[in-house]
């Protein structure tokens, strides 16, 4: 049942310590978060206000890749987000150096991704429909799911689970 404002929430471990994200892990992170968006829209035909804070979360993670990261394929490894700096007579100067096309191609480049984002939590949730739905089922009943039990019903409907390094163990 909901405590306080939030209806629901998921919390990502990490699996193994990363310090340097890769635009492969900031594009699952980003389809994850859209995830109760998506379920929303399957189950109920509709969206709520209740994926707000996902939807933040992941524009801003979006932008970031696009902006701070370099990591667009159309823009390329440039930081376009006006807190690049450059050092003039050996002080550093800020620099916004951003056209209404850049603009709009940083727009589109967030849009791509989100966008891209969306079909996979969508293709994800509807080939793992049957999944899905015991775990909310279960959510109904007990409220909240330890990652043992959340293994459990993975693992009843075939789903690999991603295990912890032996080391970390």
């Amino acid at each position: 049942m909901p405590r306080g404002r939030a209806g629901g929430f998921t919390m990502k471990l990490p699996l193994d310590e990363r310090r340097l994200p890769t635009r492969a892990v900031f594009k699952d992170d980003i389809a994850m978060g859209l995830g109760g968006y998506i379920a929303e829209r399957m189950v109920f035909g509709d969206i709520t206000t209740g994926p707000s804070n996902d939807l933040k979360t992941v524009t801003a993670t979006a932008h970031d890749m696009v902006m701070k990261y370099g990591m667009s394929d159309t823009i390329g490894p440039v930081v376009v987000d006006g807190q690049a700096s450059r050092t003039v007579f050996g002080s550093q100067t800020a620099s916004k150096v951003q056209s209404q096309k850049m603009l709009e191609t940083i727009d589109a480049e967030v849009s791509k991704i989100i966008d891209e984002a969306l079909k996979r939590a969508e293709s994800v949730l509807t080939e793992y429909n049957d999944a899905f739905v015991a775990i909310a089922e279960t959510l109904l009943k007990v409220e909240t799911l330890e990652q043992k039990e959340y293994n459990e019903i993975l693992t009843r409907f075939s789903i690999p689970i991603k295990e912890l390094p032996e080391a970390k163990k």
